[in-house]
């Protein structure tokens, strides 16, 4: 398939259908409707865990994060305990848009989670999340900033910070206004650079849901009643405003493709894994770090939050023992950040004092048993704990630096936290009310795309060789991704069998 085909994707960071469907149906969002009448629709199930970094990256090279190397915002360096934010060079396989460039397409990424920095394209690419505006490699061509930055007055902005903010409706109105500055860009770069492939994301409406949600969820432990409650639908409703304003300006033989990387629901507390594994005995603190932590417990009153995440001189911290320095010698698991827990592997870790094979084994097989075991530390009932072991969610060159198991509590509504302090948390509103979950959306419509129909979920990574073949692009052997011939006419589906090579 080619027929000159352009492709054009709108990504709504962490949208989901379980908040877009009831607004749809309320008449909330015309844009959005029209485009599910006209085209197909599924649910995007995201990686393991949904987070925006894998999950932006695996969609863009069509690769589960084995064969990436990422598997957090925060990335764990090989051989080491040291932990960095995620960077694009981390990652040694092509991005959908530099195969495309490598076939002669021309492309334009924009505000994408994971492209910092970003590599030499035929087009071009400015950086989103986890990048640095101010550093001179953050876009591609570097002279890209000459164009666009006559076509906003106030600093270029990739986050609001709320720490920063008078409140609640001063950090939505920053939201607003860098979603406002991100929209003109797009819509210049749409309408005065050459591209056959053009992506754009947003994450407002991920953001105003981390922060907001329970305004929104009468049924949160934390609802309040407030003029705030219809803080999402609108973000939603901007969402399809945009949308409107880009299929005004689309070329009529695009395939339009709106995504997000994740889906969202509520967050009812936090668990601090680390801690529970301190209490259980798998992680030990140095003698000095456990004076500190006690302590800390003490002027907290086993009350607050613990501190942040810096060293004892105040920095912020790159080791996974934050301003506590744990005792390798005596650790056999330490998580981290979101869930990701691994065993301190002799060879692997550079203290590391567990043996691969049976005592690995035998120890991963304990630690499932007694994670199994998590009560609720107010009802006492167990809560539901979903642990998940490497081989069964990963594989490929990176599979050694996967996390040995992936753990996550009542379906990711209890936000795991890297540091220690109380175990259990949130009820003092010092937490996201919002979080990930695995339930992503997608929608397709253009010229070969079945109008009105859903299919069942896809995955995120089966969107790139999709995107590949509608641009009449082989799909490379070493993706893991599926091509979705569900999405296409009879004639069509007959063509589309997955022919692949290897790049």
């Amino acid at each position: 398939m080619n027929d000159n085909q352009k492709v054009c994707v709108f990504g709504i960071d962490g949208a989901t259908f379980s908040v877009m469907n009831p607004l749809i149906e309320q008449g909330y969002l015309p844009t959005i409707e029209s485009i599910m009448k006209h085209g197909t629709a599924a649910v995007c199930t995201s990686t393991i865990p949904p987070f925006s970094c894998p999950a932006w990256k695996s969609f863009a090279t069509g690769m589960n994060p084995g064969k990436l190397g990422l598997y957090d915002l925060l990335y764990k360096e090989p051989g080491t305990y040291s932990i960095t934010p995620s960077r694009a060079d981390y990652v040694d396989v092509p991005d959908l848009w530099e195969i495309l460039s490598e076939n002669g397409f021309r492309v334009g990424v924009f505000n994408v989670p994971g492209t910092y920095p970003p590599r030499q394209v035929n087009g071009w690419v400015i950086s989103g999340m986890l990048g640095n505006y101010e550093a001179p490699d953050f876009m591609y061509p570097r002279n890209l900033r000459e164009e666009i930055e006559p076509l906003f007055d106030s600093p270029y902005l990739i986050e609001a910070d709320l720490t920063t903010s008078s409140g609640p409706d001063e950090w939505l109105a920053e939201q607003h206004a860098i979603t406002d500055m991100k929209v003109t860009i797009s819509h210049h770069l749409l309408t005065h650079t050459e591209w056959d492939f053009f992506i754009a994301v947003l994450y407002e409406v991920d953001r105003v849901q981390h922060t907001l949600w329970h305004y929104m969820d009468k049924n949160h432990p934390r609802y309040t009643p407030s003029h705030l409650e219809s803080a999402i639908r609108n973000s939603y409703q901007r969402m399809d405003t945009i949308l409107k304003d880009i299929i005004d300006v689309l070329p009529e033989n695009t395939t339009l493709i709106i995504m997000s990387d994740h889906g969202f629901g509520p967050i009812n507390g936090f668990f601090r894994l680390n801690q529970w594994l301190l209490s259980k005995g798998y992680l030990k603190l140095n003698e000095e770090s456990k004076k500190l932590f006690f302590e800390q417990v003490t002027k907290r009153f086993l009350k607050d939050e613990s501190p942040p995440m810096t060293s004892q001189s105040g920095q912020p911290s790159d080791t996974v023992g934050g301003m506590y320095q744990i005792d390798w010698s005596q650790t056999t698991a330490f998580s981290v950040r979101l869930g990701n827990m691994y065993l301190n592997v002799r060879g692997r870790e550079p203290q590391g004092i567990i043996e691969m094979g049976k005592e690995y084994d035998t120890v991963r097989n304990q630690l499932i048993k007694d994670l199994l075991t998590i009560s609720h530390p107010s009802t006492g009932e167990n809560i539901h704990v979903t642990v998940h072991k490497k081989e069964d969610v990963y594989s490929g060159v990176h599979f050694q630096n996967a996390p040995d198991l992936l753990v996550s509590l009542e379906d990711y509504s209890y936000l795991i936290e890297q540091g220690f302090g109380p175990m259990w948390g949130g009820e003092e509103g010092k937490y996201s009310t919002g979080g990930h979950k695995m339930d992503g959306i997608f929608m397709a419509t253009g010229n070969h795309i079945i109008p009105d129909q859903w299919i069942d979920p896809i995955s995120i990574i089966d969107i790139a060789p999709t995107i590949l073949h509608i641009m009449g692009v082989e799909i490379p052997q070493d993706m893991d991704g599926n091509l979705l011939s569900g999405l296409f006419g009879e004639q069509t589906q007959k063509q589309t069998q997955k022919q692949k090579k290897t790049h």
